[in-house]
């Protein structure tokens, strides 16, 4: 099925598609989950495959980063409304960026530890599983912006 050809209409309906599939379309809520592996894929796909010879005064490792920022900015304008970016916990150019955003930028990025959230939702055992379906279940999750690889 083509998404493009059908689109949600239950305000709770779900939209997964990949990043490179994502051009043209846009959501009130997007999530970008494991944003930092996807940057590192186009890295690596950009060195790996044939290049012309070209500028002179970049490396390749900058033309790379360059290549990956640009694929990078598409799913990072999907969304109309909400945008939540899903990295993992290591560190990585992705994450030093995201995290100097949020320095700067504090009165509009809110920057979360899920498990740390999840945990202080649902009681600080692991063993709570009723209480934190209840907690997945609930509008407060839905519009809590995410930040972990723990998904």
């Amino acid at each position: 099925m083509d998404v493009r050809e059908h689109f949600p209409t239950d305000r709770d309906a779900l939209r997964i598609v990949q990043f490179d599939s994502c051009r043209g379309l846009e959501g009130w809520t997007v999530i970008n989950y494991a944003f930092d592996e996807f940057w590192d894929y186009k890295y690596r796909q950009w060195l790996a495959a044939p290049q012309e010879p070209g500028n002179l005064f970049d490396t390749p490792e900058e033309q790379a980063g360059a290549f990956a920022s640009r694929w990078a900015m598409i799913p990072l304008s999907r969304a109309m409304d909400t945008l939540v970016i899903n990295v993992s916990p290591r560190p990585g150019i992705i994450r030093d960026a995201l995290e100097k955003v949020q320095r700067d930028r504090a009165d509009f990025v809110e920057w979360m530890e899920f498990w740390s959230w999840f945990q202080s939702s649902c009681g600080s055992s692991k063993v709570g599983f009723p209480k934190c379906s209840e907690v997945l279940a609930s509008d407060r999750f839905r519009s809590v912006p995410i930040e972990s690889s723990c998904l």
